[in-house]
């Protein structure tokens, strides 16, 4: 893959790809910051973050998919003590719209999820 990689873009070219693979990402995570917790933000990082959210991460990545969106992949199973964390990816093929989709779509369960808790605590309160 390095040696494909290094015939196609070159010396040059890589130092680009990365760049651009470092901006993507930094963008995404401060997008992604704004609905939930980027965990380890001041570790060191390349195309990659973790996401933790209120809503569980394969809720999250079924709504993404309807979309044909792929959403971050669930750590709970390997890090149960993270929760709800997503591991999520950025490359040269992510796109700004991408991530502003998938943004909003993490925002969209965070409201309806708010939207619910406000209902049962009304129906709480009316007992």
């Amino acid at each position: 893959m390095v040696n494909i990689f290094m015939t196609v873009y070159g010396k040059v070219g890589l130092k680009e790809l990365a760049k651009q693979n470092l901006a993507k990402t930094t963008y995404a995570a401060s997008q992604f910051a704004k609905q939930g917790k980027v965990l380890f933000a001041g570790a060191p990082r390349f195309n990659e973050f973790v996401v933790q959210t209120e809503e569980d991460s394969k809720a999250i990545n079924g709504r993404l998919l309807e979309h044909k969106i792929v959403g971050g992949l669930p750590l709970k199973k390997f890090y149960p003590e993270l929760g709800n964390a997503a591991l999520w990816c950025c490359t040269e093929l992510t796109t700004r719209s991408a991530i502003d989709a998938a943004v909003g779509l993490l925002h969209e369960g965070s409201a309806a999820k708010e939207k619910e808790k406000e209902k049962e605590e009304a129906a709480e309160v009316t007992r």
